[in-house]
């Protein structure tokens, strides 16, 4: 039987605590602890409620949110101010609201000169006298 996927150590090591204060602060060993980390011992739901205060995060998140990756949505949200989170969320609307087309940037020109009609033009004439 397959082990529930858990990210229970990345937001230990997000919040900046050892395995120790973390299992010290919610009434564990930090031996079991390190053993549910390493998913040698599954966890429960109690103790998942007690990882979530602890870890100032909710059950759902230690489940399914890496909060190592930088760029994933949350970890986004998580880096923005509460006036930024203002501006992101009326975006974010915006979005779902209405049918408006999401344009991509293009991708940077490499640096350097740039082969254009006006460039052969010159590079022609120059050659002719």
């Amino acid at each position: 039987m397959a082990k529930p996927p858990h990210f229970i150590r990345q937001w230990r090591l997000h919040r900046r605590l050892t395995l120790e204060q973390l299992a010290e602060r919610i009434g564990m060993t930090h031996q079991n602890l390190g053993k549910i980390e390493r998913f040698l011992v599954p966890y429960n739901q109690p103790l998942l409620d007690k990882l979530a205060e602890e870890l100032g995060t909710d059950q759902a998140s230690l489940i399914m949110r890496d909060p190592s990756d930088p760029d994933a949505v949350w970890s986004l949200w998580d880096s923005l101010k509460p006036a930024q989170q203002t501006v992101a969320r009326r975006l974010l609307r915006s979005l779902r609201d209405e049918d408006v087309p999401v344009d991509v940037p293009p991708s940077p020109k490499p640096a350097g000169r740039q082969k254009t009609e006006t460039n052969v033009e010159l590079i022609r004439s120059r050659r002719r006298r």
